[in-house]
């Protein structure tokens, strides 16, 4: 698993907090700066922290109290990415580096083992307490994680849900006690949405945002995913909602698998898995992160 760093070169960035309410211009790569990247611990062995990172699918967030004294070397924080095995790992997050070119290899790729890797903190360990897989056999995977104050909230989906399950419960919200263990503050849930357009990623909208424009729902999350069931999006879908009313879940943006509305150039491997709203102050952005398949079907 590599991790790269962006940062914006706008002024407010490390200025105060963001002001509540304002104008604000859009948010553009042109704001971005690629300082380089790192790697998630090289363990190879689940003996000493009972999973490990390999085959981990992408699914990760920043935990803003995570590796106290991070801030020393100017990247505070951690990162949780949840393991091969199901169990979410936490890491350190380190100054990261630009491969150049005494960093290839014969065949012309760059060499990531040269990458510096972050630091594990502690064991692999289920925020969920067990509440995530209860459909015997068929498995759940991890789709989201977000900080939101001392809460970690949770999404997850079936796997291969060919038959299209049109319910579960698929996200939650707990928090960590000192002692490491997990308790539950807000209980599994589903929204009147299907869980294979809404059990994905999760970010949260600024306060002044989500009042003016969500009525107050601060929390967004979607999914997108091919499964052999039509219930997904071909899209990255947006949905906003507030963890407390899941009910009242609001639809932004949605791409059903239909001919009225399909984007021609979806596929199959399209694979939209995450999302973040950045506010810098000045300006903003919702941005997704995925991946954009081109090739025939």
């Amino acid at each position: 698993m590599i991790c790269a760093i962006l940062a914006t070169g706008c002024a407010a960035q490390k200025a105060a907090a963001p002001a509540e309410t304002g104008n604000r211009e859009l948010l553009k790569w042109a704001d971005f700066e690629y300082l380089g990247a790192f790697s998630a611990p090289r363990i190879f062995s689940n003996a000493k922290h009972g999973d490990r990172y390999g085959y981990s699918k992408g699914t990760m967030c920043w935990n803003p109290q995570g590796d106290p004294g991070g801030e020393k070397d100017g990247f505070p924080g951690s990162i949780m990415i949840p393991g091969h095995d199901g169990l979410v790992g936490e890491f350190s997050i380190v100054p990261p580096k630009k491969l150049g070119e005494k960093d290839k290899q014969k065949d012309g790729t760059y060499d990531t083992r040269k990458l510096p890797a972050g630091k594990q903190l502690g064991s692999f360990f289920d925020p969920t307490s067990g509440k995530k897989n209860v459909f015997p056999k068929r498995g759940e995977n991890w789709r989201g994680l977000w900080w939101d104050g001392d809460l970690l909230h949770m999404s997850w989906s079936l796997w291969y849900d060919v038959g299209g399950v049109k319910n579960y419960r698929h996200h939650m919200a707990a928090k960590r006690n000192p002692d490491g263990t997990w308790e539950t503050v807000i209980e599994p849930y589903s929204m009147k949405i299907r869980p294979h357009r809404c059990a994905g990623h999760i970010t949260t909208a600024p306060k002044w945002w989500a009042d003016e424009h969500l009525g107050g729902r601060r929390f967004l999350t979607g999914f997108n995913v091919a499964q052999g069931t039509g219930a997904s999006n071909c899209g990255p879908g947006l949905y906003a909602y507030d963890p407390k009313k899941p009910d009242d879940a609001l639809t932004l943006m949605e791409f059903p698998h239909s001919k009225a509305t399909r984007d021609e150039m979806w596929r199959p491997e399209d694979a939209w898995r995450g999302v973040v709203f950045i506010d810098t102050g000045t300006k903003y952005a919702l941005m997704f992160c995925g991946r954009k398949s081109l090739g025939d079907v």
